[in-house]
């Protein structure tokens, strides 16, 4: 069995009430910001074709015609057809961080957050290494892996199926939310609380502490006095 332990107890989540209709809001407002809003259709006046009428207004026989770029005939543009455009769903940033903290608490409360240490992931080099080692955790449905960015471990988790490396930076509600597990190595886990304690401070909304700047995630590793890995 591999060396995946559960996470019993996590700095700025243990005690911290999960308010469901926060992770309902910010997952909603995700997807409906990930949307891209890229199909696009010819307008009549956009169409390009002849201005002239199909056949004479009277003395046809046939229902009167205006030109062959009217919406209702073959060719011609589209009426009220989809744009290019961008939708944007704010919430509030005590919503949002309410939000990322309760995802956490979830995963914390029906045991699905787990660490490992990183040393036991350092010599694996080769993708299917990674897969035998989430075989062996039991690790079947899908994973959020969050780790260092640049390691050698995201590197080599990325192409595998039902698998989502993340940095802790990018941690977000969707993600935890689609995952049966999410795993964290020991430095990930040090910087994922640093930020969790900075949320629950008395002015964390005004230091904007729900996107903490790299600067502040690489104190949180000096602290914990773990040396990142180099990229090969």
């Amino acid at each position: 069995m591999s060396n995946v332990t559960p996470v019993k107890k996590l700095d700025g989540i243990s005690g911290y009430t999960v308010n469901y209709f926060h992770i309902t809001d910010a997952y909603l407002a995700q997807k409906v910001n990930g949307f891209r809003f890229t199909g696009k259709s010819k307008s009549k006046a956009e169409v390009r074709a002849s201005g002239a009428k199909w056949f004479r207004q009277k003395g046809t026989g046939r229902a009167r015609q205006g030109e062959i770029t009217n919406p209702h005939l073959r060719g011609g543009g589209k009426a009220h057809g989809p744009k290019p455009r961008h939708s944007r769903n704010r919430i509030n940033k005590r919503v949002r961080r309410s939000a990322w903290l309760s995802a956490l608490g979830y995963h914390l409360e029906r045991g699905s957050l787990l660490v490992v240490d990183a040393s036991e992931l350092v010599n694996m080099e080769k993708t299917r290494d990674v897969a035998a080692f989430l075989d062996d955790a039991e690790m079947f449905e899908r994973t959020v892996i969050c780790c260092k960015q640049g390691t050698q471990l995201e590197r080599n988790a990325r192409n595998i199926r039902n698998v989502l490396v993340l940095s802790p930076d990018r941690l977000n509600v969707m993600d935890m939310m689609h995952a049966e597990h999410v795993l964290f190595t020991d430095d990930a886990l040090k910087s994922v609380e640093m930020r969790a304690r900075a949320m629950r401070g008395e002015n964390a909304i005004r230091r904007g502490s729900l996107s903490l700047s790299t600067a502040d995630l690489s104190e949180a590793d000096e602290a914990s006095g773990i040396e990142e890995s180099n990229d090969e």
